[in-house]
């Protein structure tokens, strides 16, 4: 079987006008994490025969040809030891135009989410007609010296919950799969405490006897995926964080198996900057509002298979149920509390407009499942006329 690894990674600049809000992009020009991904992979004689393919993307619209320029120079070191591939604006725009009349259609593969990069990056996988993608993200790296064997271990093969198309698996932070309780902040110790939560579904999972587990949580940096639900599932575009999850609800509500894996495990090293704490809430509150949404109109689609929030606890399911605002306004109040103490106003004025995502957003009852039907056909579409 024909297999490749795909990075995603992100560049450009945290100085308020992104136009994409993006965890921890690299800043255009420094070394970043790319690189030590890289010669990480060279390690390993699997990679000989496995293509890489880094996805480049800007937080900045007007930095995509600069982003693009950059990384060619960057990869090349690696070109001798790699069998690397970049696809990034050039191939963005080569793809809308081969489109012709259907451009409209590119909504779906667009740099402008995670989302739309995550199907942008399943593109030249499904081009290159490979049966088996590896997703990593740029700031990990592999020391499980079996990892390749187990990535595609199980992979089309016939499980108790059904035949496997895909695969989750988990970090190593430090030197524990736990995330660090001990560093969560003062403001953060209410319900929306989300860390206690996502230890307690990885402690399920990956202590479990059993190898190959139904799951609610997925990492888009470690994940494995065929070329059969890659073709039938894509991701869902307005869901702009946790769109690694929010595939698994695709590929459950279409009877796509992803399991999580206990044994595919992968270091996380990410950079110490980020975005700010207050933009990256507002994108969780959309998300589990949206899942929530996503959630109830699910109950009048009696051909899909059914998912409950209770059986996607503890993480995410206790973070789309009816108590969902008063969570997030405990948290919202907290962390402006926080931003206001340190005397950043300009924070403190963003965090509170938070408050109109809580309320405001989500009370509308919408169809969300037609939509995500309808990107779906959406994406055969696409498929059909980019690669005949």
């Amino acid at each position: 079987m024909k297999t490749a690894v795909v990075i995603p990674t992100y560049w450009g600049e945290l100085n308020g006008d992104e136009n994409v809000i993006f965890d921890h992009p690299t800043p255009l020009y420094t070394e970043g994490t790319l690189a030590r991904l890289l010669e990480n992979l060279t390690t390993f004689e699997e990679m000989k025969d496995i293509p890489v393919y880094i996805v480049g993307i800007s937080n900045k619209e007007d930095i995509r040809e600069d982003v693009e320029k950059y990384l060619k120079e960057y990869l090349k070191p690696f070109e001798n030891k790699l069998r690397i591939e970049l696809y990034s604006n050039g191939f963005l725009m080569e793809c809308k135009n081969k489109l012709g009349d259907k451009r409209n259609l590119s909504y779906l593969f667009d740099f402008k989410g995670y989302s739309q990069i995550r199907n942008f990056s399943l593109l030249p996988v499904i081009m290159n007609d490979i049966d088996i993608a590896i997703f990593l993200d740029d700031d990990e790296i592999i020391e499980d010296r079996d990892y390749f064997k187990k990535a595609v271990e199980y992979i089309n093969e016939d499980s108790e919950y059904g035949k496997v198309y895909g695969k989750a698996g988990y970090y190593i932070n430090g030197d524990s799969y736990k995330l660090a309780i001990d560093k969560i902040p003062t403001w953060n110790y209410g319900g929306w405490n989300k860390v206690i939560y996502m230890n307690e579904t990885f402690k399920n999972l990956i202590e479990a006897d059993e190898r190959l587990l139904p799951t609610s949580i997925a990492l888009g940096g470690n994940m494995i995926l065929n070329k059969e639900i890659m073709r039938e599932i894509c991701y869902d575009i307005h869901i702009n964080r946790g769109e690694d999850m929010d595939y698994l609800f695709n590929a459950k509500m279409f009877n796509y198996a992803i399991l999580f894996d206990n044994k595919l495990k992968i270091t996380h090293l990410p950079p110490h900057h980020g975005s700010l704490e207050w933009k990256r809430a507002k994108s969780d509150f959309y998300r589990f509002k949206y899942i929530r949404q996503k959630l109830e109109a699910l109950k009048e689609h009696t051909d899909l298979a059914m998912i409950s929030a209770e059986s996607m606890k503890p993480y995410p399911g206790l973070f789309v149920q009816d108590d969902l605002e008063n969570r997030a306004k405990d948290y919202t109040i907290m962390l402006g509390m926080h931003y206001l103490s340190k005397g950043e106003t300009k924070n403190y004025e963003e965090t509170m407009e938070n408050m109109k995502v809580i309320y405001d957003i989500g009370k509308e009852k919408l169809d969300l499942i037609s939509e995500y039907k309808k990107q779906r056909q959406d994406w055969k579409t696409i498929l059909a006329i980019l690669f005949k």
